[in-house]
């Protein structure tokens, strides 16, 4: 049931009509300009965010 919620408020969102614009504007933003002191990322928090997304998935 708490799925059918996430699922419904991203449908939500993504039928605002500012949606499109404001993801595509973030997206350029991100990738457009390097970062002058660029940080990276380490193998422990991939693990931690790997397990994190795969216990949200269970809920």
């Amino acid at each position: 049931m708490k799925l059918l919620g996430y699922e419904k408020l991203e449908q939500i969102e993504q039928d605002n009509p500012a949606y499109k614009a404001s993801v595509a504007y973030l997206l350029e933003q991100s990738f457009s300009k390097p970062a002058k002191n660029p940080e990276y990322v380490q193998e422990d928090e991939i693990n931690e965010w790997l397990n994190s997304l795969l216990a949200w998935k269970d809920r």
